[in-house]
């Protein structure tokens, strides 16, 4: 009889642990997958959809300065046409000067750039680089000086012939343009934009953001970090999207490449967040070791 006791007093044990606990330990890890999935996938969105955001936000704002440097270049078109056909009405020679038409080149600066603050500086050159205007009195040594006159703007413009390009040179964001007369340079117009009008349009993230051109040479970004001493982007992360672990941390990165040049990486340091969720974990587990002594010692 007390064979028998026992015997069904070790079933009834057996049949609590089986029925209760496990379940609920199956259940709490069931769940502890689904949080760590859910809070991936979650991580994962919205940075890319805070990247795509701020990339749309930059493609805007440099569309404009764009149609701005080409409002700014048909003018000089303009003026050189009328130059021209003036000269042609008297001796026949041309002897149109370097003067331009400072009030229409500001009237095309303003019209595009006034809602900014800043309108930023807007420089027109000769081909042998004499400032023939400048929107704020000042103009960098890399525009002016020989040594550059085949470096960063100047470069780019001869090698764009007509086309406006960008250009990150010495931590100024450029863009360039060549106004072209019969195949030969005439007018160089650089326009260097106010570095806090980009940065602003990344200044919301809750992340790191690194915002470079396609050399990978930082412009802008909210960390020190995750750059090397020639001030481009850690060759981990450069065109990278995806885990990687970078100086002993794990980092998720997505970067997004603009049309018209620059490259937007955010990144998210998961790291410590993994460290958590494992510490959560194992209070739990422990927890649930120490309900199954309980009920084990209580039953027996």
């Amino acid at each position: 009889m007390s064979k028998n006791a026992g015997s069904f007093q070790e079933n009834i044990r057996k049949t609590f642990i089986r029925y209760s606990i496990a379940p609920v330990a199956a259940v709490a890890m069931a769940i502890f997958v689904l949080f760590a999935v859910v809070w991936i996938n979650f991580m994962e969105n919205s940075n890319r959809t805070d990247n795509q955001k701020s990339c749309s936000e930059i493609t805007r704002i440099m569309n404009i300065y764009y149609e701005m440097v080409d409002d700014v270049s048909d003018v000089l078109i303009e003026e050189n046409d009328d130059g021209i056909n003036k000269a042609s009405e008297g001796t026949g020679i041309d002897d149109s000067n370097d003067e331009l038409p400072q009030s229409r080149i500001f009237t095309a600066l303003y019209n595009r750039t006034a809602t900014f603050g800043d309108i930023g500086n807007l420089i027109i050159l000769s081909k042998d680089r004499k400032v023939l205007f400048t929107s704020k009195k000042t103009t960098p040594k890399f525009l002016i000086a020989e040594e550059y006159s085949n470096w960063g703007v100047w470069n780019s413009i001869k090698k764009n012939e007509g086309k406006t390009s960008t250009v990150l040179y010495e931590k100024n964001l450029c863009i360039g343009k060549g106004v072209y007369e019969e195949g030969s340079l005439k007018y160089a117009i650089c326009y260097i934009i106010p570095s806090e009008v980009i940065s602003g349009a990344i200044s919301v993230q809750d992340r790191f953001v690194i915002l470079t051109d396609s050399n990978g040479f930082v412009y802008a970004s909210n960390t020190k970090n995750m750059q090397d001493e020639y001030g481009q982007v850690e060759g981990s992360f450069y065109n990278n999207s995806g885990y990687l672990r970078y100086d002993g941390s794990l980092y998720y990165v997505f970067s997004n490449k603009t049309d018209k040049g620059l490259v937007l990486y955010t990144i998210n340091e998961i790291s410590r967040s993994l460290e958590l969720i494992w510490v959560f974990v194992a209070i739990v587990i422990v927890i649930f070791i120490a309900i199954a002594l309980i009920t084990i010692r209580s039953t027996a």
